[in-house]
């Protein structure tokens, strides 16, 4: 579907979400507002997409708020998920830090925030989200025409777009799977002397290809909202932003595997969960390279440089706007 189809049909949409949460509609020299750069954003993401993948992101932005931000600090932070998640939601659960290394050490340019809402008796409500996004540097701001960080905003509609359908799951075994994508989240509850709930992560996976797929399709938006070749957006990365280690080493892995798997699976499993492209991915995985010489290129005892505990301290590394 072309631009300016996905423009109209998105634009009462986009109408609405900007009285609902109170965004900001009024352009002045040099700084689009909100409303001007999701008008912008939204067919430079969809473009290309189908009709049923299109209405998925349409229900992701109703009820999905995105606050624009500066100096974001841990108490500004809590204010956030005082007013978008709520103080009384899930106040019989304390949860354990989860441990992602660098990845979560520091507050980033912008996220995707979800909690899920789960009763006394621990059955899925529902959930509560919101996105934040911090504003960029004067040489940002000059190339995007606005001081809103348009990149992590594409980055973070894109993890919320593809959360969007049964982000959170309570398991027959009484613990609760999150997906964003590709990438998932096992929790477990154990139960306090005081009939309270302690909650902890007890497995992750898919989280580096989830990231590294959301990076590729950011960076084709980008390049869609530039109006500028794919190239050329992925050299403005290390002008005038500080690209995360995503937009080198883990997203050159994906391309790879896109280009041999190709891309409809992937966005199936990301936007959907489906079990049968999931499948499709691992068995065709199984015939690359990659998977073929593990043994001697990507396991821990490999001297590779693409052995697995490089890969790990490569991405340690990565950078907190992640």
């Amino acid at each position: 579907m072309e631009v300016e189809e996905i423009l109209n049909e998105c634009r009462d949409l986009v109408e609405q979400v900007c009285v609902k949460f109170g965004y900001d509609s009024q352009d002045t020299e040099g700084n689009k507002s909100l409303k001007t750069v999701l008008l912008e954003v939204i067919p430079a993401m969809l473009k290309d997409s189908k009709k049923e993948d299109r209405l998925l992101f349409y229900q992701m932005l109703s009820h999905t708020p995105i606050v624009v931000t500066e100096n974001l600090t841990q108490e500004s932070y809590n204010k956030l998920l005082e007013q978008y998640i709520g103080e009384n939601v899930n106040q019989h659960i304390t949860e354990e830090n989860i441990e992602l290394g660098e990845y979560g050490k520091n507050l980033g340019a912008g996220a995707y925030v979800s909690e899920p809402i789960l009763d006394e008796n621990m059955n899925l409500q529902g959930k509560k989200s919101f996105i934040y996004i911090q504003k960029v540097t004067k040489k940002a701001k000059e190339f995007l025409g606005t001081d809103i960080n348009v990149p992590h905003l594409i980055h973070e509609l894109g993890h919320a777009w593809h959360a969007e359908k049964d982000q959170f799951v309570m398991l027959d075994d009484g613990t609760l799977k999150e997906r964003i994508g590709t990438a998932e989240f096992i929790f477990s509850f154990s139960k306090t002397p005081d009939n309270k709930f302690i909650k902890k992560c007890t497995k992750t996976t898919g989280l580096m290809i989830e990231e590294s797929l959301n990076t590729i399709a950011e960076e084709m938006a980008m390049a869609n909202y530039k109006g500028i070749p794919i190239e050329e957006m992925q050299k403005e990365y290390k002008i005038s932003f500080v690209p995360s280690s995503y937009q080198g080493y883990m997203a050159d892995f994906v391309r790879f595997m896109l280009e041999k798997l190709g891309k409809d699976d992937f966005e199936n499993y990301r936007l959907y969960g489906e079990t049968e492209s999931k499948n499709k991915i691992n068995a065709l995985m199984q015939k690359t390279d990659y998977w073929i010489n593990r043994e001697a290129d990507i396991l821990p005892s490999s001297n590779s440089p693409r052995n697995y505990d490089k890969k790990r301290a490569v991405l340690g590394k990565i950078n907190s706007a992640r």
